[in-house]
């Protein structure tokens, strides 16, 4: 192999490399509502999913909120970060509050299509929404109750594996530095990312090579 051959292929490593550790600064995220989703419930607005993300205006998949008092703006676009926990109200970066296992489980469910019962109904949308919030400790079991959460949290109670994480992943989106709501994603939004890397590195190698 050729001198320029060899700088080649390690320039394009490195193009790589550098590519899928700022990936998830190099994307952006947004929002929009969901068909159906409810917008009140017990007398105050309601801020949870499901709700609609897209990334850099790719597939789209309906989320749910893990916290219950940060806030998004749809039709804005955020620089994220992609990791297993959420990052509560603070700097872009923070150390990260893991996902339980039993929020993992109904995601992973739901989003799959196997969340038995589950039709994405307003009363349904907002059920799920509260179980999740309680499996995070941002609602009291009788604020989960009281929306109507008792099946899913019994559901992933019993059925959820202690430690699984079920390949969901959390998104971390933020504003400046300031880190905004937490989402939960399906593992494609990952890979989306990572084939966006790759994408933009080869881009780059094959301009290398026609400067040769």
């Amino acid at each position: 192999m050729s001198a320029k051959k060899i700088i080649g292929v390690l320039a394009f490593g490195l193009i790589l490399g550098a590519m899928l550790a700022v990936s998830s600064q190099a994307a952006t995220i947004s929002f929009s509502s969901a068909t159906g989703r409810p917008t009140t419930f017990g007398g105050g607005s309601y801020g949870g999913g499901e709700f609609n993300a897209s990334i850099d205006g790719g597939s789209v998949w309906q989320t749910f909120c893990l916290e219950i008092n940060e806030s998004l703006a749809f039709g804005t676009a955020y620089n994220f970060n992609v990791g297993a926990g959420a990052v509560n109200g603070g700097i872009a970066g923070g150390s990260p509050d893991p996902i339980s296992s039993e929020t993992a489980y109904l995601f992973s469910n739901f989003s799959s299509g196997t969340l038995a019962g589950y039709t994405s109904a307003p009363d349904q949308q907002i059920a799920l929404q509260y179980a999740i919030w309680f499996f995070e400790e941002a609602v009291s079991l009788e604020a989960a109750t009281a929306a109507g959460a008792d099946t899913w949290i019994k559901l992933a109670e019993a059925e959820a594996v202690e430690g699984s994480l079920y390949n969901v992943r959390v998104i971390n989106p933020y504003a400046g530095e300031i880190q905004k709501q937490s989402v939960l994603s399906v593992p494609e939004a990952g890979a989306l990312i990572l084939f966006a890397s790759g994408f933009f590195g080869l881009v780059g190698y094959r301009r290398m090579r026609r400067m040769e």
